[in-house]
């Protein structure tokens, strides 16, 4: 199966892969992303609306709920901004089973030049370039 060049074109960095996939890749609302990354952590309505773009669609009551645990701890990981302590940090913000992409988004939303957004399609993505 070739799917826009997988499987016939090898890449050597990153910035060929985004080149190549930018234009057929479409979010939904864009705007909730690219208008609150840089400031995230300013605000409880920015921190939503990024959470809400992660989601894609409306949030269930159990995700909402852990949004506004990691929002009181807001502190916690603000403190940990210049040195962050990996250990203190998954204590602090261990939203139990099945949350590990969502704590992964909140360091992306502090750090996104640090922390990339990974999640179950770039999992899927990794595994089909690296493997077939």
């Amino acid at each position: 199966m070739n799917v826009h060049g997988i499987g016939t074109k090898r890449y050597s960095n990153i910035k060929e892969i985004i080149k190549d996939w930018q234009p057929v890749y479409k979010y939904r609302r864009p705007e909730l992303y690219e208008d609150n990354i840089g400031n995230g952590l300013d605000s409880k309505e920015y921190f939503q609306k990024l959470f809400n773009w992660k989601n894609g669609r409306k949030l269930s009551k159990s995700k909402q709920e852990l949004i506004n645990r990691f929002w009181k701890k807001k502190s916690v990981l603000l403190s940990l901004r210049d040195n962050i302590d990996m250990v203190q940090f998954v204590a602090e913000f261990n939203p139990g089973k099945n949350a590990c992409i969502w704590k992964l988004f909140l360091l992306h939303i502090d750090r996104p030049d640090e922390y990339p957004i990974y999640d179950q399609h770039v999992y899927r993505a990794y595994e089909f370039i690296e493997t077939g």
